[in-house]
């Protein structure tokens, strides 16, 4: 794919990073700013949603990872040299919007995991991302989510029904459930090495864990994951995230 702005040198100004993969250059939002192209011509935009928080007390015992936050591209939108387009940076639990010439793409947080209570609970839902996992002491289906290959999942459902020890993690967006299916894990996220030409960029918006699941600490960086439950912390070793924008052209 080719996107026609001019010549290989950077063309546009803002974000926390630039650089260069392969034939394209790179800007890297990881908080909120503008960016502001030098050239009139096309881009293409990956955002990622915030990550859900992973559910708390009570009893963090049986509380349930957050969902990842959505992962959407679009590609060949046109912007004007010298104008600003605001990239809005979602944060823990929010949304995340990009901007450019007559248009905005947004992607939605993950969902937040639910407390650790008894009973019978439903996740969260996360219609346009991931939804988080279900939790309680009886059979518990996850929230839904979008349902979306790289985008979002619906959370899993509660890992020991009828056990007050574990519950189940969030869907992360690209993989996860079905509801129908019970994990102490969340969904592994989405690669987008592929976007930015970045090979520790293994995963986006990996579900959360619940109580029980896999704690160990994420490698490479990390944008949009979603909350892990762990006992006596909310967010257990895997902390919820922020997403992000990445920007390119050539």
């Amino acid at each position: 794919m080719t996107i026609i702005v001019g010549k290989i040198t950077s063309q546009g100004s803002g974000g926390n990073n630039i650089f260069k993969s392969g034939p394209y250059t790179v800007h890297e939002f990881s908080t909120t700013a503008n960016f502001t192209p030098t050239a009139t011509g096309r881009v293409d935009v990956l955002a990622i949603g915030g990550g859900g928080s992973g559910g708390t007390g009570p009893s963090s015992s049986s509380s349930s990872g957050g969902g990842g936050g959505a992962v959407l591209v679009s590609k060949f939108n046109p912007v004007v040299s010298g104008s600003p387009y605001t990239m809005t940076v979602g944060a823990v639990n929010g949304n995340t919007v990009a901007n450019w010439n007559g248009g905005s793409l947004t992607a939605p947080a993950g969902a937040q995991g639910l407390n650790g209570v008894t009973g019978t609970n439903v996740g969260n839902d996360a219609p346009l991302a991931s939804g988080s996992g279900g939790t309680g002491w009886n059979t518990s289906n996850g929230g839904v989510g979008a349902n979306i290959a790289g985008q979002g999942f619906p959370g899993f459902q509660d890992a020991y029904p009828g056990s007050s020890n574990d519950s189940a993690g969030g869907g992360g967006a690209g993989s996860g459930g079905p509801v129908t299916t019970a994990s102490k894990d969340g969904g592994s996220g989405t690669p987008i090495a592929y976007f930015t030409g970045i090979t520790t960029h293994t995963n986006a918006s990996a579900g959360g864990p619940g109580r029980g699941g896999n704690q160990t600490a994420r490698t490479g960086i990390q944008y949009g994951n979603g909350g892990g439950s762990h006992p006596n912390s909310g967010e257990g070793t895997q902390p919820s995230q922020p997403g992000a924008i990445f920007i390119r052209y050539i």
